[in-house]
């Protein structure tokens, strides 16, 4: 064990995290196909962002509100927002950043990116920053489940002193994404002398002086902030991730809380954070739910004082994630009637990820109950008023080609289909779901030209075989 990397590290230093570079920089977002998208980018947090950035701009009229989304991932956070600040009517402009040009540049090009106004920034946080590019106006960083994955300072506190923790990382080399969950972490504790340490940790280390325990102290993205509040006199700064509010001897074990779910991931200490923004003078907000899901607000520089009363009665009562849970644990009742579907997407905002979720239930509910199609179709279209689409998950368009075609929408299924065909790998599936819309709408000729291609490619295809057969 441990062959490849016998010597420990600080948990800041490049051999750990580069497993999760090369994880993050796979080709056309690979790196999410495993991650609970559900709880990361979802319509709830985007739509009360973006309630909160409309209200926090009152106090900057007469200017655009700047919204730069760090480690942008898919994009799907980006375009929810997006979405939610154009009908609050805020005047923003939206900057997605990823670490990879490679990625940027094929997010770009999805196809419902090509009628919105927004620019693209290769950003390695660990790295100096220039925002030149973004315009002026408050900058609104968004740090959606992004702080979880930068690296920290490992430390622990004993009845002896403070001792700096240190790792190795077993095989690191040999890690990918399938077989990422092997991941295996030694970690070793060794007294320091403090004036060694980032000024980051000198400043914060005294607010822990009664402290026993493990500690961790997110230095990126401290660092991070301090270097972008001397590029823009106002930063305000929106975190969703899991985490601690107040860290105390039980928060962190031996091996820091990590945990792996198609990338490596740990728990973010806001207190250290929002301990950090105290000491620059500037303001801080945070809301949990279950306890380790956090919303946490900061803001730095010129901004006027009342926003902190703002910042703290936005956080009341928004307990996204219990509700989120207990609704999505309780589905079973989605069968009943079209009144419940209605309800979980409207708490949820008609959010497609957890549409699609539930797709399955509501396909049979629309195929069983014909005389409640009206009222599915209206639904069916506030889903897809915000829909993203992204190639990794490929199956996702299909389900609502086949969903609008028994509420007897072919139109907009169709319109749907020419505009991601080109992004499709699948030309089986592509070509079956062609035959079967054309089919729909009466083009007798064009349906079979697809089913028929259909079958070059599975030639058992019972689907296109029936429709043919209609047609002979």
């Amino acid at each position: 064990m441990f062959g490849q990397k016998k010597t420990y590290e600080c948990f800041s230093q490049d051999t750990l995290w580069s497993m999760n570079d090369k994880i993050y920089t796979q080709d056309k977002g690979e790196a999410w196909s495993k991650v609970p998208m559900l709880y990361t980018v979802n319509c709830k947090v985007a739509n009360y962002y973006a309630n909160c950035i409309a209200q926090l701009m009152k106090a900057h009229p007469n200017t655009k509100a700047q919204i730069l989304e760090l480690g942008c991932g898919l994009g799907a956070f980006s375009y929810y927002l997006h979405y939610f600040l154009k009908k609050l009517n805020v005047d923003f402009h939206i900057t997605l950043s990823d670490m990879s040009d490679t990625s940027l540049e094929y997010l770009k090009l999805l196809p419902q990116w090509q009628d919105l106004s927004v620019d693209w920034l290769a950003i390695d946080v660990r790295k100096d920053v220039d925002l030149s590019s973004i315009g002026e106006g408050p900058l609104f960083v968004i740090c959606n489940y992004f702080a979880d994955s930068m690296p920290f300072i490992g430390l622990k506190k004993d009845a002896s002193g403070w001792h700096h923790a240190t790792v190795r990382v077993d095989e690191c080399d040999k890690f990918n994404q399938e077989n990422i969950s092997d991941f295996k972490i030694d970690v070793n504790f060794n007294t320091f002398d403090i004036e060694k340490m980032p000024r980051i940790v000198q400043e914060l280390l005294p607010l822990y002086d009664d402290f026993d325990g493990n500690l961790n102290i997110p230095t990126v993205m401290i660092d991070f902030f301090d270097r972008i509040k001397k590029q823009r006199p106002l930063v305000y700064g929106m975190f969703n991730d899991k985490g601690f509010s107040k860290v105390d001897e039980n928060s962190y074990d031996e091996h820091f809380d990590f945990n792996v779910d198609g990338a490596i991931h740990y728990m973010v200490n806001f207190e250290a954070i929002n301990h950090w923004v105290d000491l620059q003078e500037g303001c801080h907000a945070i809301c949990s739910s279950k306890g380790y899901s956090h919303l946490n607000f900061i803001a730095l520089g010129d901004f006027p004082s009342h926003q902190k009363t703002i910042m703290d009665s936005l956080m009341v009562g928004f307990h996204w994630r219990d509700n989120f849970d207990m609704i999505m644990e309780s589905t079973d009742f989605l069968n009943d009637n079209t009144d419940h579907f209605n309800q979980l997407m409207g708490f949820c905002d008609y959010c497609p990820g957890v549409f699609f979720k539930l797709s399955n239930a509501f396909l049979k509910f629309a195929k069983e109950n014909p005389g409640e199609h009206k009222k599915l179709l209206v639904l069916c279209h506030k889903i897809i008023d915000k829909l993203y689409w992204h190639p990794l998950f490929e199956c996702d368009v299909f389900v609502i080609i086949e969903i609008l075609i028994i509420l007897k929408d072919s139109d907009t299924a169709l319109k749907l289909l020419k505009a991601y065909q080109p992004f499709i790998n699948s030309q089986y599936l592509l070509n079956l779901h062609f035959g079967v819309l054309y089919f729909s709408l009466k083009q007798f000729d064009e349906s079979k030209k697809r089913l028929n291609l259909a079958l070059n490619f599975n030639k058992k295809c019972p689907n296109a075989k029936k429709y043919l057969d209609l047609m002979a």
